[in-house]
């Protein structure tokens, strides 16, 4: 086992002095090739010395990748000497490259650290990979002079992270590119410290803090006397980007179990002020609250955002979320505009009581809420836990917590994302809650909390409009949202990305169920009308990469074994079928029509196309389907005919 870590070394050494370039001298060049678990020192090829061990780091291989592994809580290691004069005092240029690799994104996880916590402001500097976008790149104490990434870096990769300041600006560079800056003149760094790694001092160096402490995995670190160009850092970054093999991907699964609330927006496209959103899996259906500017699109709910004294949303039943022990909150959404903090759902009550319609006074007391962005910025994000309304009804727990984070996770208005938020009652590092949010399957950060669901009095439940009135109503598009009562892992949600929104991914799933009950009924077919066109690989049952009429004979035909003109779908094509169709008075109207109101071909309507898909399958009044039917056009059919050609005249002399 020594002389594998001692090849390693060798090989990693060679690698990491092949062509690297160095901003004057060189104090720290850590490789964790040169660390064994149990070592009582991190071997420093840089100028500053070596390093102590506290707790107990673990060396270790992520694949081929030599790595030193920090658990968040005791680890850490600590130099002998307070750090180089060129890293403290006035304006202390520097530059600081390091190779993580993070699991899970904390808000302020520490990679490297010198000065002080506590102030003056300008007096510390921690180098870190967190998801709070004030702090979560640089933290030198004051709003002036912190630095968040532009993006929270993505977890469960390897990254190529540095920090440059050149005595006027500070800059954060991420896998080569530059990805945020700050002026901070006037910086001035604590002298009386040691440089510590995964860990940050405090109360004048005199001990390390335990709550910013790194629970991640280093492969290198190297510190500079002087700023490196963005060049020269680039140039790092590709000389040393193969040697960082990261795991593969996790491959995706299907769920344990069902949603036990789920709304798929898929009413009839027109108005849908105080119209109900049907669940699908359990019994809390919604209700459409507001006037102004809402609309069904015929897959989707959109909101036209605005005020909360008008400004739509959906009102969800009371008690949703505090019957749970472990929650997942996921949906399928498009931001189409952002002002002023925007929730994107907000389960809680307000200062205002219950709120039953649109308007009203108060700040959110117990909520569990989701923003869409913090202000009017789109990649910042807001998550809420609170416990703050002395009313309990019916909730348990102490009054008065609050945990909040915010975060940085880029998106795009008019491009629908997926999301998530985990509450795991004991998933934490300690059994202790967490709260994990996923953007598009990726773990985007991570919330320890205390409070559980239970304790919340839930009698707002909203989706697009927060329990604090003050902040403004989400503009945007539905597509599917859902509830489940357990912590999905993340392989489930890549699951459901890769299976789309109206397919529930559980195992021994029917096909073509499309929308998930169970059995094929009218209602797959017309989710898969609304496919026709597109090339959904959840539609294409023919695999030939588009979905189209061929599919909804497939349909028909093979799946549902009964035949195109089957309108009330009881396995025969007859008299009684058009008496349905007829009823709903839609023939030739070009009015929006279902399978079970004629719309037979897919088209979306109902006229004589239909009838010629119908004749052409050849089923009418031929009783149930063969396993192999072939359809001759007999009398019946000619009668069929006749029929048909008697109702469109009719139609036409009647206009």
């Amino acid at each position: 086992m020594k002389h594998i870590a001692a090849i390693a070394l060798l090989f990693s050494l060679a690698s990491s002095l092949s062509a690297i370039e160095v901003g004057g001298v060189l104090f720290v060049d850590l490789d964790a090739a040169s660390y064994t678990t149990g070592d009582f020192s991190w071997t420093n090829n840089g100028t500053y010395g070596d390093f102590d061990v506290i707790g107990a780091p673990m060396s270790g291989l992520i694949e081929s990748t030599p790595v030193v592994w920090f658990d968040g809580v005791q680890d850490a290691f600590i130099g002998a000497d307070v750090a180089p004069d060129g890293l403290v005092g006035e304006e202390p240029t520097t530059t600081i490259e390091a190779w993580v690799f993070n699991p899970a994104v904390a808000s302020e996880e520490t990679i490297v650290a010198w000065g002080d916590r506590g102030g003056p402001d300008g007096s510390n500097m921690s180098f870190n990979y967190g998801t709070n976008s004030d702090f979560g790149a640089v933290g030198h104490w004051g709003d002036d002079y912190d630095v968040g990434w532009n993006g929270t870096p993505k977890a469960e990769q390897w990254h190529h992270m540095a920090y440059s300041f050149d005595g006027t600006t500070a800059r954060v560079y991420l896998d080569g590119v530059l990805n945020n800056e700050k002026d901070m003149p006037d910086l001035e760094t604590f002298d009386g410290s040691a440089i510590a790694i995964a860990a940050q001092w405090q109360k004048g160096g005199g001990s390390l803090d335990n709550g910013r402490r790194g629970s991640l995995a280093i492969g290198r670190l190297r510190v500079h006397d002087e700023p490196l160009s963005a060049e020269q850092i680039t140039a790092n970054y590709n000389e040393e980007l193969s040697a960082f093999i990261g795991p593969p991907l996790p491959e995706p699964t299907e769920l344990l179990a069902r949603p036990i609330h789920r709304y798929n927006f898929n009413n009839p496209a027109g108005n849908a002020s105080e119209e109900t959103i049907v669940d699908l899996e359990g019994n809390a259906s919604g209700e459409v609250v507001g006037e102004d500017a809402v609309m069904f699109t015929g897959t989707q709910l959109q909101l036209g955002g605005g005020t909360s004294d008008f400004a739509p949303y959906v009102d969800l039943p009371n008690g949703i979320i505090s019957s749970l022990t472990d929650a997942t909150i996921e949906g399928w959404v498009t931001i189409e505009a952002a002002e002023n903090t925007p929730r994107i759902f907000s389960f809680g009550s307000s200062t205002a009581g219950e709120l039953l319609e649109v308007g009203g006074e108060g700040t959110d007391q117990d909520v569990f809420a989701y923003s869409a962005a913090r202000g009017e910025n789109i990649d910042r994000q807001n998550i809420s836990l609170k416990n703050l309304d002395p009313d309990s009804a019916g909730a348990e727990g102490d009054i008065g917590f609050q945990e909040t984070l915010n975060t940085t996770v880029q998106a795009e208005l008019n491009e629908e994302f997926h999301f998530a938020l985990v509450y795991d009652s004991d998933g934490g590092a300690e059994g202790t809650p967490v709260i994990l949010q996923y953007r598009n399957g990726e773990l985007a950060s991570t919330l320890d909390v205390t409070i559980a669901l239970e304790n919340l009095s839930d009698v707002n439940n909203f989706l697009g409009r927060s329990n604090d009135t003050s902040e403004t109503n989400f503009a945007g598009l539905f597509n599917e949202f859902r509830i489940y009562d357990y912590a999905l892992s993340q392989t489930e949600l890549l699951g459901n990305i890769e299976a789309g929104p109206d397919v529930v991914n559980v195992g021994g799933r029917v096909a073509g169920d499309y929308n998930d009950n169970g059995v094929l009924d009218a209602g797959d077919l017309d989710l898969q009308s609304q496919q026709i066109g597109s090339n959904d690989a959840n539609f294409d049952l023919t695999g030939d990469g588009s979905v189209d009429f061929a599919d909804r004979l497939t349909w028909v035909k093979d799946l549902a074994n009964t035949w195109i003109g089957d309108a009330n779908l009881d396995g025969e094509f007859n008299s009684g079928d058009f008496v349905q169709v007829f009823g709903a008075s839609l023939f030739e109207t070009q009015r929006p029509a279902t399978w079970d109101q004629g719309d037979w071909n897919g088209d979306g309507v109902f006229d004589s196309g239909d009838f010629v898909a119908a004749f052409t399958d050849g089923g009418y009044e031929k009783g149930a389907r063969p396993a192999a039917a072939v359809p001759e056009p007999g009398t019946s059919m000619i009668a069929l005919l006749a029929f048909v050609g008697f109702l469109f005249r009719g139609v036409r002399l009647a206009r």
